[in-house]
């Protein structure tokens, strides 16, 4: 087989959104059946059985049985390393867009990859440890300079063991985390102490031992680890006549009380403008040759994903005024921030002259 062949054999592999699915399910560095890989990438189990025969055909995936069960795994460290390079080369529109899809902030805070850490976790950390002097980076190369510094952690490193210590470029920072055997020593020391905990497929929380634990080795804050989490729900906007907008307000709130981050009865109204449509003539009213326009407000609220979506829906329907109201619902992030972080800011509102925005009990 020629070096163009093989090219060819992995570049086939890869370019399958099913197949690409199974890959990083599998970046998360355990093995997992047919049905558990079938699940993740929302596909029958005979066609992740395909599926599978192709990645291990290419290389990138290896088989092994224990009872009466078959587990999958990336074939190598070397796999993982290249699929995360890979991810680095995507472009930055869609990086874009991953980032706001559901889940993705869980990957983006901290995940693994294979046997190491990475996300802004990962970073972070090899941030830490060059600029405490206990790495240092010589091109692509990984130099330990402060072994004591593992050996305090509880972390014995591999005796004169070249590259004990590598870089692997973050697909989602864009920037290196320590991989390696140090990588992978690392991770398995903070899993085993329960500074992380795993969760779905390549997810690591931090843990409140965790967070103390950054803290004191690495230096690292809560806010510096964490920054922004986007949690996800719905979108609700319901279109309205302005005199009943406030009852349609009240009813959502008998359900959902509406809060974001320190506040609640969080919701947007737009300036009124003009609703048109034209009946049909099937429902209460008669049917209308031409659209008819109402004066009506635009409500827009988040409803996280724990709220009874259904219970919202028939508080709206319970007071809105029209047969058919116009809602619409559509899956959505939301950022909420960390308190507490550039309070000193001198756009935020209390470090600023009072506008006429600012409501008088905020001044």
């Amino acid at each position: 087989m020629t070096l163009t062949a093989q090219f060819e054999l992995i570049g086939a592999a890869l370019a399958n959104a099913s197949r690409a699915k199974i890959l990083c399910v599998l970046m998360d560095g355990r093995a997992f059946t047919n049905k558990e890989l079938a699940a993740a990438a929302g596909i029958a189990e005979p066609t992740a059985t395909a599926h599978l025969r192709h990645l291990a055909e290419a290389g990138l995936t290896l088989s092994l049985r224990s009872g009466r069960s078959v587990y999958h795994r990336l074939a190598s460290g070397e796999v993982a390393e290249l699929l995360e390079r890979l991810g680095g080369l995507t472009s930055q529109p869609y990086l874009h867009r991953a980032r706001r899809s559901p889940g993705a902030a869980d990957l983006l805070s901290a995940r693994s990859c294979y046997s190491h850490i990475a996300g802004r976790l990962g970073v972070l950390m090899l941030d830490t440890l060059m600029a405490k002097g206990v790495v240092a980076l010589q091109q692509e190369t990984v130099e330990i300079a402060d072994p004591g510094f593992f050996a305090d952690l509880g972390i014995r490193l591999p005796p004169g063991r070249p590259q004990a210590a590598k870089l692997c470029l973050d697909w989602t920072e864009r920037r290196p985390h320590l991989a390696g055997p140090l990588g992978t020593a690392l991770m398995d020391h903070a899993l085993a102490r329960g500074w992380l905990c795993r969760g779905a497929p390549r997810v690591l929380s931090v843990t409140d031992r965790g967070y103390a634990a950054f803290a004191r080795h690495f230096s690292l804050t809560r806010e510096e680890i964490d920054r922004f989490t986007t949690p996800s729900g719905y979108t609700l906007t319901v279109e309205v006549p302005e005199e009943r907008a406030d009852a349609v307000v009240d009813a959502i709130l008998t359900v959902v009380p509406l809060r974001w981050g320190d506040y609640d009865r969080v919701a947007f109204r737009s300036l009124p403008g003009m609703q048109q449509f034209r009946s049909l003539g099937a429902g209460r009213n008669a049917a209308t040759g031409d659209a008819v326009t109402v004066p009506c407000q635009r409500l827009t609220c988040f409803l996280p994903e724990t709220a009874d979506v259904t219970a919202v829906l028939e508080a709206v329907y319970g007071a809105h005024p029209y047969e058919e109201p116009v809602i619409l619902l559509a899956p959505a992030l939301r950022s909420l921030h960390v308190r507490g972080r550039d309070e000193d800011n001198p756009n935020r509102f209390w470090n600023r002259p009072a506008a006429d925005w600012v409501p008088p009990s905020h001044r």
